[in-house]
């Protein structure tokens, strides 16, 4: 262990800029140096965090101990890089719960892909058949997804997941807020619908639901057609986030040019108190870490939150 005598290293200030001086002594030296692989320590870290895998990531979440087989029975673009499948799948034993995923298992392919269900239990139900919407990417399961998937196709899936409408839990009569980052709307979709599926199920006082979307051009922004039906039949308050730098002509009543801010949270959830609020949040890490920080600082409980990052 080496001794790092603290008085060889003072801070100088300026207006612009706080830098570390240093008087040459090799105590101080070697502080730079153990400084120096710090940071590269903390890189290696963060980018084995964005190439690890979907089982890797979630290898500590609830999971259905039976996979089921599954047809691909349509396929849709939903927007310019995300594309959604409809699967068929007759096994009436499986079953999942709003917002949660799927382990997507895929013939011939050895990475586990990892996606959110986007339609509801009642669905399925109804059905016996579930939607998916996958981003594309060069992810072994994206790319098979975008490049090479067709109706007729066959494949595996397992439920999984903790970030999820816990019917035991909550009411209907609950204030929802929804706030979503790109391809994290897939999760809070199947949450919203379920909610609405309670609702229209008998619980007649169900509370305000809103949604705040973020992505970074109007393109990207999927399942604009279920939203719009759900705003105009007054059961869905939303409003988009646009973060492209050339977004600025797209700013009207329903559209916020730039990133989330605590501001247009607490603007956006006039009328709905703190303490009555159950907030579902899901995006990139960095998005999700910020939003919650936000809401827990207007008063929404940890207990009130529910949060997934999704890479």
């Amino acid at each position: 262990m080496v001794s790092i005598d603290f008085d060889d290293v003072r801070l100088c200030e300026s207006s612009v800029e706080r830098t570390l001086c240093q008087r040459g002594s090799k105590k101080t030296a070697l502080f730079n140096r153990t400084l120096r692989l710090g940071a590269i320590s903390s890189r290696i870290s963060l980018l084995r965090a964005s190439v690890s895998t979907h089982l890797e990531r979630t290898e500590e979440a609830t999971r259905n101990e039976v996979a089921v087989k599954s047809t691909i029975v349509a396929i849709r673009q939903e927007s310019p890089t995300v594309k959604s499948l409809t699967l068929s799948i007759p096994d009436k034993e499986f079953r999942f719960k709003a917002g949660q995923w799927v382990d997507f298992f895929i013939p011939g392919l050895s990475v586990v892909g990892g996606f959110s269900i986007t339609s509801t239990p009642a669905h399925l139900a109804r059905r016996r058949t579930i939607d998916l919407a996958v981003k594309a990417s060069d992810h072994p399961p994206a790319a098979w997804i975008h490049r090479e998937a067709k109706v007729g196709s066959h494949v595996t899936v397992r439920v999984g997941g903790d970030f999820y409408f816990d019917d035991d839990k909550i009411d209907c009569v609950s204030n929802f807020l929804f706030v979503a980052g790109g391809i994290g709307i897939t999760p809070l979709h199947s949450i919203m619908r379920h909610a609405i599926d309670l609702k229209n199920g008998g619980c007649g006082n169900a509370g305000k639901l809103r949604l705040l979307y973020s992505a970074k051009t109007l393109d990207e922004m999927i399942f604009e057609k279920s939203l719009r039906e759900l705003k105009e039949r007054e059961l869905l308050r939303y409003r988009l986030c646009l973060t492209g730098s050339h977004q600025a002509h797209m700013r009207h009543q329903d559209v916020h040019i730039g990133r989330i801010t605590e501001d247009l949270l607490k603007n956006f959830t006039l009328g709905m108190s703190p303490s009555e609020i159950i907030a579902y949040v899901c995006g990139p890490p960095a998005m999700t870490d910020d939003v919650c920080s936000m809401l827990k600082r207007m008063g929404v409980k940890g207990d009130q939150l529910r949060y997934e990052k999704w890479w």
